[in-house]
């Protein structure tokens, strides 16, 4: 099963499916390396911050990001725990992307 997982992911690099969501990485952790650095006492949880930008994707883009959320809790749990920050951060934003889907209708 971790070959199939293996596989999968290096072969949707390959294809260059990671490029949008790397670059996207890059942007928010300059962004929060900035305000963390301005203020560290504020320093958000990563709970926190999935469910910002989830408000920030709604806003922007009317439209909101797929994240494997079965499969990077399978990958934390098998790196034992090692993933907890993008775990959380996924949470928070999944739960943003519900409340927001809810309140649309």
């Amino acid at each position: 099963m971790f070959k199939q997982l293996h596989d999968y992911v290096k072969q949707n690099y390959e294809d260059g499916n990671y490029q949008e969501a790397e670059e996207e990485y890059k942007n928010w952790s300059a962004k929060y390396d900035q305000a963390a650095s301005a203020n560290p006492a504020k320093k958000a949880s990563d709970y926190q911050l999935g469910y910002e930008q989830a408000t920030a994707d709604f806003e922007q883009k009317h439209s909101f990001h797929h994240y494997p959320e079965k499969l990077v809790d399978f990958a934390n749990q098998l790196t034992e725990n090692k993933m907890q920050e993008i775990t959380e951060f996924i949470k928070g934003y999944e739960d943003r992307k519900k409340e927001l889907k809810t309140s649309k209708k």
